[in-house]
C-alpha cells in the first residue's frame, strides 16, 4: 500500500531559508562594485542610452543586475532546498529521483560546484592577469548559463523518459520555481551576451 509522505513547513525550514537569504545577500554585497549605487542604477534604468527601451536594453540591465543580486541568492536557496529535501520526512530515493524540483536543485548544485571549481583553478592559473571583480562577474554569468542549461537538460531527460512525477508539496514547488528561475536567467544572460558581441 502506497503512503505519501508530505513534508509540512516547519519553523526549522523557515530558519534555514532565512539563513540562505542572509548568505545570499552577503555574497551579493561582496561582489557589488563600489561605484554601483542606487542612484546610478536608477539613472541607467530611467534614461536608457541611444537604443531606448528595447528587449536588448532590458536583457542587458537584467543580466547586469541579476549577476549581482539574483544569482547569489538563487544559489544559496538552491543549496538550502537540497539540504531541506535530505532531512526527514522524505520519500524513498526511488520516488525522490522522479521529482523535478529535487532533480533541478540537485543538478543545479552540482553544476555550481563544478563551474566554481573550474573558475577557481583558472583564476589561480591566471595569477592576477584580470581585474578580480570583472573576472568574478563573468564567472557568475557563465556559471549561471551552465547551471540553467543543466536544469534544462535534466528536465528534458526526465520528461522524455516518463520520470516526471512532481509532488504536491511546498518544497517540490519551491524547488521547481528555483529551477525555472535558473532557466530564465540562463536565457536572459545568453541573449544579453549575444547582443553585446
Amino acid at each position: 500500500m502506497r503512503t505519501d509522505i508530505v513534508r509540512r513547513f516547519r519553523v526549522s525550514d523557515g530558519l534555514i531559508l532565512v539563513a540562505a537569504t542572509a548568505a545570499g545577500l552577503a555574497a551579493s554585497r561582496a561582489i557589488t562594485p563600489s561605484e554601483l549605487s542606487l542612484e546610478s542604477i536608477w539613472e541607467s534604468v530611467t534614461k536608457p542610452q541611444q537604443g531606448g527601451w528595447s528587449i536588448r536594453f532590458i536583457a542587458e540591465v537584467t543580466a547586469e543586475l541579476g549577476s549581482i543580486a539574483a544569482v547569489p541568492n538563487l544559489a544559496t536557496w538552491t543549496l538550502a532546498c537540497v539540504l531541506l529535501r535530505l532531512t526527514r520526512p522524505r520519500p524513498p530515493w526511488r520516488r525522490l529521483c522522479r521529482q523535478p524540483g529535487w532533480m533541478a536543485c540537485l543538478i543545479a548544485t552540482a553544476a555550481i560546484g563544478v563551474t566554481a571549481t573550474i573558475s577557481v583553478i583558472a583564476w589561480v592559473a591566471a595569477s592576477g592577469m584580470y581585474n578580480d571583480l570583472v573576472w568574478l562577474n563573468w564567472q557568475v554569468i557563465s556559471g549561471s548559463i551552465q547551471t540553467g542549461m543543466a536544469v534544462f537538460w535534466c528536465w528534458a531527460t526526465m520528461s522524455l523518459s516518463g520520470r516526471w512525477r512532481p509532488e504536491p508539496s511546498w518544497i517540490d514547488r519551491l524547488s521547481r520555481l528555483l529551477g525555472l528561475f535558473w532557466l530564465t536567467l540562463a536565457v536572459i544572460f545568453i541573449y544579453a551576451n549575444l547582443t553585446t558581441l
